[in-house]
């Protein structure tokens, strides 16, 4: 089987767990916001990679991990939702849809994001509870993904006037990478595989500043604050080679079987459309 048929398969799997976990008694109108920003589409990268990492160390994914992925994603999402308020990056289209707030309004679209966060932490406590390993994960992406994590990254871009390259990698490093760091960590934690924590959060170092750049060189926004603006094509081209290849290295290095991994990360951070 194609690595995208195998991607696809996986990916068509999650999206079905991912549509039973909104509750149908929340209220209409907070309900149909956020299973509009939630089963609106997306790659799923984030829990997939979790997932992944599961299948890498030959663990059978069971219904609580199907739960972490479910939660990473929902916090991923909602991280998008309140992204692109007014009051932040003030965009009107996301996915080729309008954004949550020019649907719902803005109101609306900040009690999805708040709705989904709050969703992620309840499913993490669920399967906390029944295994002690899930505390651990829950931890980890609480951490990555709040105030020394996502959301810093988030504050560290609005606070930031210099815009030069030891910045931008630090903005990059903690509001897209820390959540890929998450789902490779906490994938590692439900392996059992501790002892190679150190080498996932490389990974996820390398992984994280590549997809950002891939990102930036496919909007080709040259007036942003990126570090493709600051660099030109030819060199960010260059950089995410060589990210690329530090990736796949210490990939490598672990225990696991991470051949699907690899391609994954080339499919990813080399993509020359948006689309996969």
């Amino acid at each position: 089987m194609s690595f995208k048929a195998q991607y696809n398969d996986l990916k068509n799997a999650f999206e079905k767990s991912l549509e039973k976990i909104i509750n149908p008694e929340i209220p209409s109108r907070l309900r149909e916001g956020m299973a509009y920003s939630l089963l609106g589409g997306g790659k799923r990268l984030r829990p997939l990679l979790y997932l992944c990492v599961l299948n890498a160390y030959g663990k059978a994914v069971e219904a609580t991990d199907i739960s972490v992925a479910c939660a990473i994603e929902c916090l991923h999402v909602y991280s998008l939702v309140h992204d692109d308020l007014p009051c932040m990056d003030n965009d009107d289209y996301r996915r080729g849809k309008p954004t949550n707030h020019k649907k719902f309004g803005e109101t609306t679209a900040v009690l999805v994001g708040d709705a989904l966060q709050c969703l992620a932490f309840e499913l993490l406590s669920e399967v906390a509870i029944m295994d002690a390993k899930y505390a651990k994960i829950a931890r980890c992406i609480s951490s990555c993904a709040g105030a020394r994590g996502m959301v810093g990254g988030q504050s560290t871009e609005f606070e930031t006037t210099d815009f030069n390259e030891e910045n931008l990698r630090l903005i990059n490093g903690l509001k897209t990478g820390k959540l890929i760091e998450a789902s490779l960590v906490s994938g590692c934690i439900s392996a059992g595989q501790e002892n190679e924590i150190g080498l996932w959060k490389e990974v996820s170092s390398y992984f994280g500043q590549a997809f950002q750049l891939c990102d930036d060189l496919l909007d080709e926004k040259t007036d942003e604050n990126t570090l493709v603006a600051l660099y030109g094509r030819e060199k960010s081209e260059k950089l995410l080679a060589n990210l690329v290849n530090k990736t796949l290295n210490v990939l490598d290095k672990t225990t696991a079987d991470t051949s699907f991994l690899k391609e994954l990360s080339k499919e990813f951070l080399l993509r020359t459309t948006d689309g996969l």
